[in-house]
């Protein structure tokens, strides 16, 4: 099963985010986790008198596989709460350049390569974006020496 959280190294810790993204989403609790510290603790003293099983099914939910401390759990409450603030795209990316230095550096390799690929004429890619982006007056192309003549239409 491919999970949300496969970059998160550490097992433990992709198990514990999948948890608790799973029972915020399934208890619709994110709007919650938007909010301020201040205001939490406003809305859970309020909700411990309207609907505590709330968050009771909460704890429950996050915590399935009976895998957390009180240290951890709060944690994993933070990274959510992160989430919830900036957005999860934003935050895996951050979660990787902080965590994952051998995905970085793939990515980056990735991104020289295409980089190459789509300016060097030597490669087809190149040659059909400068045919794209521009009139070619000449193209040879004899599959071992390319010279594009190229005047810009802009």
């Amino acid at each position: 099963m491919v999970s949300r959280f496969d970059f998160v190294p550490d097992p433990i810790s992709r198990i514990a985010f999948e948890d608790a993204f799973t029972a915020l989403t399934s208890l619709e609790l994110w709007p919650q986790m938007k909010a301020t510290y201040t205001e939490r603790v406003i809305q859970y003293m309020k909700s411990l008198e309207d609907k505590p099983e709330k968050y009771d099914n909460l704890l429950r939910a996050a915590d399935r596989r009976m895998m957390h401390s009180i240290a951890s759990f709060a944690r994993t409450l933070r990274e959510m709460e992160h989430i919830a603030k900036v957005g999860f795209e934003k935050w895996k990316w951050k979660h990787i350049r902080q965590n994952r230095p051998d995905m970085v550096k793939a990515a980056r390799k990735i991104s020289e390569k295409w980089y190459e690929f789509s300016s060097d004429p030597h490669y087809a890619l190149c040659r059909n974006r400068l045919r794209r982006e521009f009139l070619v007056e000449t193209a040879i192309d004899d599959r071992r020496n390319t010279s594009i003549k190229c005047t810009n239409t802009s």
